[in-house]
């Protein structure tokens, strides 16, 4: 019998803001770059997390679908909680950005705080350090969002001992930006419509892509 997973709350970055259960948290503004969108996303959070500053743009939109997932109610066993990130383009900007330093031809040399996220799998730390999370955790790369992938996924390490998941998509390439995060839980009572399904997860993947000069 297959593992229930009961939604606790759902977040998608549409039309240039977050979306927390199907109502708008943020505000969309007009910016110069993806960078100066995601500092205005963070000031309307009332983040106050310096580290944010630190990190690249993958990472920042990572922290603030979950910030909008999670908000105050942080999960009550850190120990037993797992992040499951899907993604497409990887690293890609970081990688890109480390890669045109190395080929300077007057002065080839890397940045630590730039080679630090030329791992996909960074943002799910970074995640973990804010919200002092230690359960398992796994970032899948993948070209499209395939529902039954995901739900695979996810009851394996639901399987594994975790009793609640923060899964979604985070994606950031050039000037676009996409993601959707879910909070889950272990259900131990009857089917719900809540309960996380293959067809859930077609109808929250189902957004358009998002830069940040363009609100549709």
């Amino acid at each position: 019998m297959s593992t229930k997973l009961h939604i606790v709350s759902a977040v998608q970055l549409r039309e240039g803001c977050w979306h927390r259960d199907g109502r708008a948290v943020t505000e969309w503004r007009q910016n110069e770059s993806l960078a100066a969108w995601l500092s205005d996303q963070y000031r309307q959070l009332n983040m106050a997390y310096p580290k944010f500053f630190k990190m690249d743009s993958l990472c920042k939109l990572a922290t603030l679908a979950v910030e909008v997932l999670v908000g105050d109610e942080t999960p009550v066993n850190p120990q037993q909680t797992g992040i499951l990130v899907f993604n497409r383009t990887s690293s890609i900007v970081s990688d890109c950005a480390h890669q045109e330093l190395i080929s300077d031809s007057v002065n080839p040399l890397p940045s630590p705080a730039v080679f630090v996220y030329t791992l996909p799998n960074i943002m799910l730390g970074e995640i973990a350090i804010r919200y002092r999370l230690s359960g398992e955790n796994l970032c899948v790369i993948s070209d499209v969002a395939r529902p039954e992938e995901i739900f695979m996924h996810a009851e394996l390490m639901a399987a594994s001992g975790m009793t609640e998941l923060i899964l979604g998509w985070v994606d950031v390439i050039d000037q676009q930006a996409r993601a959707w995060m879910l909070r889950v839980k272990k259900h131990d009572g009857e089917t719900n419509n809540s309960q996380l399904s293959t067809q859930l997860i077609k109808d929250i993947d189902n957004i358009p892509t998002w830069t940040h000069s363009l609100k549709s």
